[in-house]
């Protein structure tokens, strides 16, 4: 049986997309991790503020819901938001080191 470590080189190329891409063309591999990563912030963002745009304008009559909604989306709100700050500033970081070293 063969492990991982023995593997043909033309397996572990073919394993991982990304990682084939980043070695071909590093450029284009930070542009679609930077895009990625930059959508995934700005879902993460819209999310939040649909969801309290929601909350504010439903708070009192969601009041009668049996379940705990509003406050589960309120929540989910705020969760979303504080995962917004990392990504952004992750984002930025690592387009700023990957352009001081191309440079």
């Amino acid at each position: 049986m063969l492990s991982r470590a023995s593997a043909s080189p033309l397996a572990r190329v073919t394993q991982d997309p990304l990682v084939e891409m980043a070695r071909l063309d590093p450029v284009m591999a930070t542009s679609f991790v930077k895009s990625a990563m930059l959508m995934g912030g700005l879902s993460s963002g819209l999310v939040a503020v649909v969801s309290g745009a929601l909350l504010a304008a439903c708070w009192s009559s969601w009041a009668l819901c049996e379940r705990p909604l509003r406050w589960w989306l309120l929540v989910n709100c705020l969760l979303q938001l504080v995962q917004v700050s990392p990504w952004v500033v992750r984002l930025l970081m690592r387009v700023s080191l990957v352009r001081s070293r191309n440079r």
